[in-house]
């Protein structure tokens, strides 16, 4: 997430491709990269009056690295992994650390069919010496023809998932979607694809529970 380096004073992009392998990394430190999470848990849940951490709001930088590779299996299936990580640093010392790493893939399993799923971990430390671990993930399946498409959607996010250099807008849920559209063709100048469709989009805390739901047609 691009935003969440604010004025670096140093950066750098990589990036390579080797037969059906690419890779790209890309580097930056920042005196001003703001958290870019919804809650506290770095930076901004200690103290900056706090005598004892006065040298790390002084020369507080923030390093910010993501690496990425991906791999054609064939020409319709791609493997990828990335890592990305942000450190705090005061004195030169890594003072705070936010990791997360994980694995993507597409698939098309026939003309049909399509499967697309993408699964992380994180491992984040703040100033205060908590630890959190959580997971996140993603999958889409979706089944189209010239008369219809079937899309289904899953995604989680638990509570304790953190990616300070991505941007999420919430934690400890699970999502659930269901959508359908029909397609029909004509060949009036003032509608040539009418696709009417109906769809189910459900979350749910950790527990289970459903939070929200929303039943539309379009």
């Amino acid at each position: 997430y691009s935003r969440s380096v604010g004025r670096p004073d140093f950066a750098m992009k990589l990036t390579g491709q080797q037969g059906s392998v690419r890779v790209g990394a890309f580097f930056a430190t920042d005196p001003e990269a703001p958290d870019s999470t919804s809650d506290d848990f770095t930076m901004h849940a200690a103290d900056p009056e706090d005598p004892e951490l006065e040298h790390v709001y002084e020369t507080r930088r923030v390093l910010t690295t993501v690496a990425r590779a991906q791999v054609d299996i064939s020409s319709k299936a791609t493997l990828g992994a990335v890592v990305v990580e942000r450190d705090w640093l005061g004195d030169g010392e890594r003072v705070a650390n936010n990791l997360g790493f994980g694995a993507d893939g597409q698939a098309y399993l026939s003309k049909a069919l399509n499967l697309e799923s993408a699964w992380f971990g994180s491992v984040a430390s703040d100033l205060n010496d908590q630890e959190l671990s959580g997971y996140a993930g993603q999958t889409r399946v979706s089944w189209k023809t010239e008369d219809y498409r079937v899309f289904l959607y899953q995604q989680s996010v638990s509570d304790e998932f953190r990616s300070e250099a991505g941007f999420l807008t919430r934690h400890g849920f699970h999502r659930l979607m269901a959508k359908t559209d029909l397609y029909f063709n004509a060949d009036h100048p003032w509608a040539r694809e009418v696709s009417p469709g109906i769809w189910a989009d459900y979350y749910l805390d950790e527990n289970g529970q459903v939070v929200d739901e929303i039943l539309a047609a379009n």
